[in-house]
């Protein structure tokens, strides 16, 4: 076996591609690969449309493993039909991270590389109990492979599952690896296996060259094509064999530290990745609440119209005494929802007119409120008026990709990458034209959740990472103008590129039977990226939004109870606001307690069972269970309850005598004023009405 090795770390080599052992200078060790798995390489046949795998130790397989002072190559004879594929592994040690590159391909004619899977790069083991796998599936699973079930997942990007899935971390007592794949055509790749005593949680990674005819676009092509659809009834020129212009790549990143717990020890190797991104571009939506409203949908009566909107906005805005808002307008446009994309340039008629839209829009932020639109870049209609066929992607039969069928229409996919070169600019500059009053900020809806697409268009064919270029160029055209967007889902490669996301998804079931639920996406991704994805239909969802730091996200109607709204700004919004920049550094579970600490000292505990809670900011209770004692202006307390307590009322720690009296005034209600007296200990009972803000303050003498 080889070793690379600096004045910090090792790493030991199998003799094919592989890895055996991760340690350090001071002994700490990880185990890589235990389950003894081969590389395996994917080949495509051009003539044949075959699929074929060749694992290193196969017959006839030829390997030669050299090394330098820093790096070792592992040189591949693979056979093929008529001749060989060569191929060379590179392993490079720089300080604390390894990179293993493909590199030097040779191929051919008959024979295509396409994929090589690398098994097992670093792994937790049953026979160290200390260590253990976090990966940030679901909003973060913690895997210990002595108790979970066997299973096998590549992490392909999903916005619902595995939006962080390019990042994961193993770890044990005093030593962390972190690994990474850096493009969206490559993936990590997990296995939990193993015989009793001798169990693993290993991860590895798939790099890919190429994509070819077996490869789906997206979705698979539809069986049932509507000949109707005239745009879709040819097949069209595509590439179904083609190379990436990008060099497939893994690293693996090691972390020399003290002694940690094995239930929160990923929060070091969540740090790492963290501290590698970069920051917001905007902080406009810093102080604003930020939700959506929905206008119509085709074929059904308006939900909310102009007027309501108005309503909606300014019974808000009163009653959280101008607290920031920023709602934006779900189907402006057409009939409404998704109605006719591309083509936003008629305006849905519940709004009346551009006009009284545009005076709205002026009105609102008189009270701290920024009104914008929900867009889509991504779906577009055959019947729309905008309709170019040639920004549709081409999936892998010759066809027009399908999306979606929504409001009972079919959907088809824009290709980004050409979309971004050859309208993107455009549809955005008339959007601004006709919307003059659109500034701040502007939603687009799945862009940042149903990606990664690849296009097999003939001549200019994309992958996935050109795909996710694609989309943060057209980003950088709105920024351009001015405008900062927002979009649906949190993931991990848009940290950095967008500020705020309506999603940051967090399902709460087993990646691997057996595995437990953590909280890893914030300790990714917050103070980096704004985020929703927090409903406030009860408490239990209101304190899993405080735990993972996910402020509200819904479509609001003229139905909506205005308590839904209060509820989100006064038990999500003024909290998390406080803590948006703030880098989440600690995590503990204690007697059912999860606990959240950031780097100010502030602590965030939530105990689902009971539905108990305490938001500690600034030293001060913020808030407890059901109740917010928010710190207000001149020295004043808003006090605001969402749900009453079990057995008695939250008090409020005033720090003054007994007898002190303190009036609280209702925030945008008739409520009565009230006048409430502390007790022995200076504390005050918390008894106000549900869904009304009180501002307090001290009575004088």
């Amino acid at each position: 076996m080889f070793v690379l090795s600096n004045e910090k770390y090792f790493v030991r080599l199998s003799e094919r591609p592989g890895l055996t052992e991760l340690r350090d200078r001071n002994g700490s060790r990880l185990a890589a690969n235990p389950a003894g798995l081969p590389s395996i390489w994917g080949i495509y046949e051009p003539a044949t449309g075959e699929w074929k795998e060749i694992a290193d130790n196969d017959p006839g397989v030829q390997c030669r493993l050299e090394k330098t002072e820093n790096a070792a190559v592992w040189r591949m004879e693979l056979p093929v039909k008529s001749g060989w594929i060569k191929a060379a592994l590179e392993a490079e040690l720089c300080g604390d991270c390894l990179c293993i590159s493909l590199k030097e391909v040779e191929e051919t004619p008959e024979a295509h590389l396409v994929t090589v899977r690398l098994n097992g790069l670093a792994a937790a083991v049953e026979n160290d109990p200390l260590s253990r796998l976090a990966l940030p599936s679901h909003g973060g699973r913690l895997i210990d492979p002595a108790v979970c079930a066997d299973g096998q997942t590549d992490h392909r990007y999903n916005w619902i599952l595995d939006s962080f899935g390019s990042a994961a971390v193993v770890y044990t007592k005093r030593l962390t690896a972190v690994l990474r794949v850096r493009q969206m055509d490559d993936q990590l790749t997990s296995l939990v296996g193993g015989s009793q005593g001798e169990r693993y949680a290993q991860m590895g990674a798939l790099l890919r060259r190429r994509y070819t005819r077996l490869d789906v676009s997206y979705r698979r092509a539809k069986p049932d094509r509507d000949p109707a659809n005239q745009e879709d009834v040819d097949v069209l020129p595509v590439e179904t064999d083609f190379l990436l212009n990008t060099s497939p790549c893994v690293n693996i990143e090691m972390v020399s530290h003290d002694e940690v717990r094995p239930e929160s020890g990923w929060t070091l190797g969540a740090a790492r990745v963290r501290d590698s991104l970069p920051g917001k571009p905007s902080d406009v939506y810093r102080d604003k609440m930020v939700y959506k409203i929905f206008v119509g949908a085709p074929g059904q009566p308006t939900a909310t119209n102009l007027e309501q909107i108005r309503k909606l906005i300014f019974q808000l805005a009163a009653r959280t005494d101008n607290g920031g808002q920023l709602p934006y307008l779900v189907g402006f446009q057409h009939g409404g929802h998704d109605d006719n994309y591309p083509d936003v340039f008629t305006l849905n008629p519940a709004l009346e007119s551009m006009e009284k839209l545009a005076e709205l829009a002026q009105d609102a932020r008189k009270v701290n409120c920024l009104l914008s639109f929900h867009d889509n870049y991504d779906d577009a209609y055959a019947c729309s008026p905008s309709w170019n066929g040639d920004d549709i992607s081409r999936d892998h039969t010759g066809h027009l990709l399908r999306g979606g069928v929504w409001n009972g229409v079919q959907a088809y996919w824009n290709s980004m990458p050409y979309y971004a070169a050859h309208r993107s600019e455009e549809r955005i500059r008339r959007t601004l034209s006709l919307y003059p009053f659109l500034r701040d900020s502007y939603h687009l809806d799945v862009l940042t959740a149903s990606v990664f697409r690849i296009d097999f268009r003939a001549g200019e064919p994309s992958g996935k990472e050109a795909d996710l270029q694609a989309r943060l160029r057209i980003v950088g055209q709105f920024r351009k103008r001015g405008l900062d967007v927002s979009s649906e889902a949190c993931g991990l490669p848009f940290v950095g590129g967008i500020s705020y996301f309506w999603h940051m998804q967090r399902v709460p079931r087993s990646l691997y039977e057996g595995d437990r639920r953590i909280p890893m996406a914030p300790f990714l991704a917050h103070g980096k990226a704004d985020y929703g994805g927090t409903h406030t239909d009860c408490l239990h969802n209101i304190l899993d939004g405080l735990l993972y730091g996910g402020f509200y996200c819904n479509d609001v109607t003229a139905a909506t109870p205005i308590k839904e709204l209060t509820d989100a700004y006064f038990m999500l919004q003024v909290p998390l606001n406080r803590l948006r920049n703030e880098t989440a550094c600690e995590y503990e579970e204690k007697n059912g307690w999860k606990i959240v600490r950031y780097a100010s000292g502030a602590e965030i505990a939530i105990q689902f069972e009971e539905e108990a809670c305490r938001v500690t900011i600034d030293g001060k209770r913020w808030i407890e269970n059901g109740t917010a004692m928010l710190p207000g202006a001149d020295e004043s307390v808003v006090f605001y309850r969402c749900q009453e307590e079990p057995y008695e009322d939250v008090r409020w720690q005033s720090s003054c005598q007994k007898g002190t009296r303190f009036e609280a005034s209702p925030v945008g209600t008739d409520d009565p004023i009230l006048v409430l007296t502390a007790s022995e200990d200076g504390s005050v009972p918390v008894d106000t009405p549900l869904g009304v803000a009180y501002r307090v303050r001290r009575l004088k003498a």
